[in-house]
């Protein structure tokens, strides 16, 4: 009976047994799948981790490369994809290979006035740690606002000079300088141009060197009379103008013929320099002022308000540009007895543009690009300093009245010193039209002004006034005892020039609108 009962124990010891092996068996396997799939999670995350990181590192080269010195941020061609190489959704990417894994990126560019945004696509992809299935990838959507610089690199040869573009016929002066006006610039006139009295063209040092370009007649009195007009000086070669190309010969009478010019006798032409060329192989173009263009996008400007807001300057008053008048806001005074503080900025938020006026420090603060729809007078009648670099479009006329009226960005005592002036680090460009009497641009005597002037009129310099910088104009009239100073040395000239191109900008940081693993 014992034994019988022991061998039922054993039994059921045997299926207890078993029980537990199989019960440590399903554990055993459980812990192991739970283990494995813990470790493919972890690999995964791991991956996914890389692919985004190699996602931002496609955004920063992308941004690194807007940034670069050669690189120009406001051409769509800049950030242009090789054919080689797909994207994930269809267009050609660029692509880096790293240890962890690759990205792929693409920037395409949206123009927004004189500046613009990209909006850079990255995908960063790793090996899938599961064999076999598709790699990770993780997709990243920022956008970059460009600011456009302040100085743009000077591409325009016209800058060069001081320019009048306006032709009429044989017999009219297109460029007249008078009585005892002095010009030390490089000048180029497209039409004829008449020195009368004892005007000059000359070269006051080799370090200033001077072209003169005559694609007309030069009107020059004859003779050897010390007084009379003259380009260069016979006295020695030290004094010659470095060169002269006169393409339709010399007179002493604008409307009569004309002949090669030659300084000796019999004619006496009184012009003398190294190169005398009897034709015109300089080639300069006239730029144009795109008013209508600036208009939209100049900020401040008519389109775009100060911001924060600000009751001063007026830049619109109805919204409409017109160019046969002078604008909607009549006269603008851009120096009264109040402060006033304006700043434009980008959708971003980034400044773009400024214009501000200290009334305590009589100092103008300017940047970017500014149209105001109408004339602008400064006649405060002492030394007005201005800072930065900036084209100022007026659908009206500039004038600098009164006379003790200096505009300039670097000066000594009450004057403007035209020695000390860099326009790398400052200049002031005035783009006006002007369809009112014809002058865009008028000075009155004995101002002083140092800057960069464009009209599409005429740029009229009165008694005793002083400029320097270059000039470009249907015609220049330099009036008695006015002096056009030599051109300082310039690399750049303000963002807007006409004619210029505006090939420099700065990326901002990248603002990031997407990110999907």
């Amino acid at each position: 009976m014992l034994s019988r009962l022991i061998r039922e124990e054993r039994g059921a010891t045997l299926v207890m047994a078993l029980g537990v092996m199989l019960a440590l068996s399903v554990t055993t396997a459980s812990t192991i799948a739970y283990t494995s799939a813990n470790g493919r999670h972890a690999e995964r995350s791991d991956a996914e981790q890389a692919a985004l990181h190699l996602a931002e590192a496609g955004i920063n080269v992308a941004v690194s490369v807007l940034g670069h010195d050669d690189a120009n941020a406001l051409a769509s061609a800049t950030l242009t994809e090789p054919a080689a190489t797909p994207c994930p959704d269809g267009p050609n990417c660029f692509e880096q290979v790293y240890d962890t894994g690759s990205v792929r990126w693409r920037g395409d560019f949206a123009a927004s006035g004189a500046g613009g945004v990209w909006t850079i696509t990255s995908w960063g992809i790793v090996a899938n740690p599961s064999p076999g299935l598709a790699g990770v990838e993780h997709k990243l959507v920022a956008t970059v606002s460009v600011v456009p610089n302040p100085g743009q690199p000077l591409n325009a040869t016209a800058w060069n000079f001081i320019l009048a573009w306006g032709t009429s016929d044989d017999k009219k002066c297109d460029m007249k300088i008078e009585n005892t006006a002095h010009v030390d610039a490089p000048l180029y006139v497209m039409g004829n141009l008449c020195l009368r009295n004892s005007a000059k063209v000359y070269q006051p040092n080799d370090a200033d060197p001077v072209t003169l370009v005559v694609a007309g007649k030069l009107e020059v009195e004859q003779g050897t009379q010390a007084t009379k007009s003259k380009v260069g000086d016979s006295s020695a070669p030290a004094d010659w103008i470095s060169r002269a190309e006169i393409g339709g010969g010399c007179t002493k009478d604008v409307d009569k013929a004309a002949h090669a010019c030659n300084p000796a006798s019999p004619t006496d032409d009184r012009i003398w320099a190294e190169t005398l060329q009897q034709s015109v192989t300089t080639i300069a173009t006239a730029p144009v002022a795109d008013f209508a263009g600036w208009y939209q996008h100049a900020n401040p400007g008519p389109r775009h308000p100060c911001n924060p807001a600000s009751s001063s300057p007026v830049f619109d008053n109805d919204s409409t540009l017109n160019l046969n008048t002078n604008g909607s806001v009549g006269t603008v005074d851009l120096t009264p007895a109040s402060s006033y503080t304006c700043t434009g900025k980008d959708a971003g938020g980034a400044i773009v543009g400024e214009l501000s006026w200290n009334a305590a420090t009589k100092t103008l603060a300017v940047s970017g690009v500014i149209y105001i729809d109408g004339t602008v007078e400064v006649d405060d009648n002492v030394l007005i300093k201005y800072q930065g670099q900036a084209a100022l479009y007026l659908t009206g006329k500039f004038k600098l009245k009164e006379g003790n009226t200096r505009l300039c960005a670097a000066w000594s005592g009450s004057n403007c010193d035209f020695a000390a002036w860099d326009p790398d680090e400052d200049m002031l460009m005035i783009v006006a039209s002007s369809k009112g009497d014809g002058k865009s641009i008028e000075f009155d005597s004995s101002v002083q002004f140092q800057g960069a002037l464009f009209a599409d009129g005429e740029i009229d310099l009165g008694n005793s006034s002083s400029a320097a910088g270059p000039m470009i104009a249907r015609t220049v009239k330099v009036h008695n005892s006015a002096q056009i100073k030599p051109l300082p040395p310039m690399d750049l000239v303000p963002l807007g020039a006409p004619g210029n191109p505006n090939t420099h900008a700065t990326p901002q940081k990248p603002v990031y609108t997407s990110s999907r693993g």
